[in-house]
């Protein structure tokens, strides 16, 4: 495909696809999959023979095609490259962008094929941008339109729920670990499922105190527990044990008895009984009972 038109490093597939659209000319994506003989319905399920085939008529890496690309699984689940998506980091169904972002890309030239959408804004935990601070805003353009309706300045912008900087924490790591697992702290050997789910879990009950299940909180909590999750399993393994002396340590005498019905360190207890079922060889999981034994011992108490 001449000229070609790269696919950018923080692009999703779909919008590459788009302004490879708007550039040749055909009248749709699909007509332009056509066209090029490229079965799009494969590239929505993360084909690999698609991806390849993609690759090769557009001279673009089919890695990067690959690692950019929201597809769903056969099963109604999500991904982004190979990584799954829980119900927490789901794509949102309606656009949200950085207007910062894209008045630089329209600098480039018209903005049917300049204005791309970064696949982070694509995730539930995007606040913000990363690259200039400010809030996102969700537009309400239906279809592919979005580009020509921001460039005549047409489209509506309610504001997402407002947010602080603070709370960006956690999705700067996990866009981080999206495109490249950094190998850090107690959730470098995790799938990123079980890696948000740890970092949230751990956040409610351990740095904030909850005893509801962190996936059922309201969204500004949900953040505030991930965020406060990344602090203890994200950065590096120095943190959680203290953190977890000083949770047990305050319950100790009733712990044995109370684990189990409703406090947060009973909630994370269970929780970690279970993933110990689920994953035997976690290392966060004996590091939780490794310490609580700990503090058992201490205390001079029996479970």
């Amino acid at each position: 495909m001449s000229p070609r038109l790269p696919l950018f490093e923080d692009e999703t597939v779909r919008s590459w696809i788009e302004r490879l659209t708007a550039f040749h000319g055909p009248a749709s994506v699909d007509d332009l999959c056509r066209q090029l003989g490229i079965n799009y319905e494969g590239l929505r399920f993360g084909e690999r023979d698609d991806i390849f085939r993609l690759g090769d008529i557009t001279g673009e890496s089919p890695a990067l095609i690959h690692r950019n690309l929201l597809s769903l699984t056969r099963t109604g689940g999500q991904r982004i490259g190979p990584h799954a998506l829980t119900h927490i980091l789901r794509p949102l169904d309606e656009r949200h962008i950085c207007l910062r972002c894209l008045r630089q890309d329209a600098k480039g030239g018209p903005p049917g094929f300049h204005l791309r959408e970064r696949w982070e804004w694509r995730l539930t935990t995007s606040q913000h941008c990363s690259r200039h601070g400010c809030e996102l805003t969700r537009i309400d353009v239906p279809g592919d339109d979005w580009r020509e309706e921001i460039a005549l300045n047409a489209v509506t912008r309610p504001k997402r729920q407002e947010g602080t900087r603070a709370e960006d924490l956690f999705h700067t790591w996990l866009c981080g670990e999206i495109s490249t697992r950094s190998g850090r702290g107690w959730t470098a050997a995790m799938s990123l499922p079980a890696a948000v789910d740890a970092v949230g879990v751990i956040g409610a009950t351990l740095g904030l105190g909850i005893r509801d299940r962190w996936q059922d909180l309201e969204f500004r909590d949900r953040q505030r527990a991930l965020n406060a999750g990344y602090t203890l399993l994200c950065l590096d393994k120095a943190a959680l044990r203290p953190a977890l002396f000083a949770g047990f340590g305050k319950k100790i005498q009733t712990f044995g008895q109370a684990r189990n019905h409703g406090n947060p360190m009973g909630a994370l207890w269970s929780w970690m009984r279970n993933r110990q079922t689920l994953a035997p060889t976690d290392p966060l999981a004996a590091e939780i009972f490794a310490t609580f034994e700990e503090v058992q011992a201490l205390a001079g108490t029996v479970s």
